[in-house]
């Protein structure tokens, strides 16, 4: 499997190129290691809201702990239609 949400997540994290290959050869990779913190959450919700016109609560966030399960997560919630 992979991170289909990588530009989404890379311009979250604003991840450099090495990270984002340590996330590609490891998906479980934590996103803690990552500054995964309140600005990485402010920036994810911004972007989701801006480019798809989709709401992220962020205690839904708060279950998160891989880049995997972040990836999931962000895929479920664009795929999800508006009602």
């Amino acid at each position: 499997m992979s991170i289909k949400n990588l530009e989404l997540i890379k311009k979250s994290f604003e991840l450099k190129k090495k990270d984002i290959e340590k996330i590609k050869n490891n998906e479980n990779t934590k996103l803690e290691n990552f500054n995964w913190d309140s600005i990485v959450v402010i920036n994810l919700i911004s972007y989701v809201s801006d480019k798809y016109n989709k709401n992220i609560q962020p205690e839904k966030l708060k279950k998160i702990k891989t880049f995997k399960d972040l990836d999931i997560f962000l895929s479920k919630l664009i795929s999800k239609k508006s009602g």
